[in-house]
């Protein structure tokens, strides 16, 4: 019986342990979870580290989808232009050909620009159209010639290429397809047109003469045309020869001044012009060398043949000031 009792008591002593420890242990999980909904625990600002890793960090792109920032610092400039020859303008195969352009080069810039026909390297340093030694290429100018390559039968391209020495990444293409033909080429007209800059002009006169080619039915310039042509005296007699290739502009101006010996009257300016894939043509303009009048000091005309002491009753001044007479 003693025993008996001694295991009750035990298990009763152990029972009321257990269960103290029980409600001791969901009594500190309440309070745990009551604080942590009354004082939330703040959150650790970020570290240096990580504040470094964000502001670095730039997305990945595709190199062919620049971002704004690269497409603001390499845009798709246009620094250089192929003028001429023009796209689909035909061209005889295996001769020489002008070609002419412009760029966004100055005397300032360390630029040049090269050509490349049909893709036959190396590219081909053009010549500048500025004075001798300049390095000017903001019009510029090459001769193609079989040395290097020749227009073929067919389409053609002709590629130009604007770099600067100081700034490789600062380089820009322009090109021209062209049609190469071996018979029949000379089929098409030219419109010829001769300008002169002073149709009266006097002793002493700078006189500019013009020629202009172009195409009737593109109405484009024709670069690299041939003229040649002179100046009649007006006895019809030889006065200047003149020879030369229109430039980019399809322009080829010729400048004189009229001296003392010119004769006055009517002179002629007879120009023939041929271009690759047109027929020839020709054209003509007159202009007038007047002779110059004499004026006295109270600015009443006196022809130049005059002579004598008088004109109408007024006396003549001792001297006399030869004036253009317009």
């Amino acid at each position: 019986m003693s025993r008996i009792k001694i295991k009750s008591q035990m298990s009763i002593s152990l029972y009321m342990v257990g269960t103290s420890i029980l409600a001791l242990l969901i009594l500190s999980i309440f309070t745990s979870m009551t604080s942590a909904q009354i004082f939330p625990k703040p959150q650790s600002p970020p570290t240096s580290a990580t504040t470094n890793t964000t502001k670095t960090t730039k997305p990945t792109t595709n190199s062919s989808h620049p971002t704004i920032q690269q497409q603001q610092s390499r845009p798709n400039l246009h620094l250089v232009k192929i003028t001429s020859p023009t796209k689909g303008q035909q061209i005889h195969v295996g001769g020489n050909l002008l070609i002419y352009g412009t760029s966004a080069d100055n005397t300032t810039s360390d630029c040049r620009v090269s050509v490349i026909v049909n893709g036959v390297k190396p590219y081909r340093i053009t010549s500048s159209n500025a004075e001798v030694g300049s390095n000017d290429y903001s019009r510029w100018n090459y001769t193609l010639t079989p040395v290097y390559t020749s227009i073929k039968q067919g389409q053609n391209k002709i590629t130009s290429k604007f770099l600067c020495s100081n700034n490789p990444s600062l380089i820009s293409y322009n090109s021209v397809n062209v049609t190469g033909v071996t018979k029949n080429y000379n089929n098409r007209s030219l419109t010829v047109a001769i300008h002169v800059s002073d149709g009266s002009a006097h002793l002493g006169d700078k006189e500019t003469i013009t020629l202009k080619v172009t195409d009737p039915n593109s109405n484009n310039t024709i670069a690299g045309a041939s003229a040649i042509g002179n100046i009649t005296k007006p006895s019809g007699a030889l006065f200047k020869k003149l020879e030369g290739t229109t430039d980019d502009k399809g322009k080829f101006p010729y400048s004189y001044t009229i001296s003392k010996g010119d004769i006055s009257g009517i002179y002629k300016v007879i120009m023939k012009v041929s271009a690759p894939g047109y027929m020839n043509q020709s054209a003509s303009k007159t202009f007038k060398v007047s002779p110059t009048s004499l004026v006295s000091s109270n600015n009443i005309p006196i022809p130049l043949n005059s002579s004598g002491n008088n004109t109408n009753g007024h006396n003549l001044p001792s001297t006399i000031i030869a004036i253009p007479f317009k």
